[in-house]
């Protein structure tokens, strides 16, 4: 489940806007969601680990400094 999630996120971040996954973690797995790309945020409310997988890539960069609002 968690590599379908991680995966269409990837394939879809353009299409939808995306940055990525953030979840809240429980303090003890933090460091398997760090080892699985995972960046620490911050304490979320009742002290779980708000972490963030950026999905964005070079070529979302281009795509969006191209636009001209």
């Amino acid at each position: 489940m968690f590599d379908y999630v991680i995966d269409n996120t990837k394939k879809n971040v353009e299409f939808l806007g995306l940055i990525g996954v953030m979840l809240k973690a429980i303090p003890d797995k933090r460091s398997w969601y760090e080892g699985n790309g995972f960046s620490f945020v911050k304490k979320s409310k009742y002290n779980l680990d708000l972490m963030l997988l950026d999905t964005r890539t070079i070529d979302y960069f281009e795509y969006y400094e191209s636009l001209s609002y």
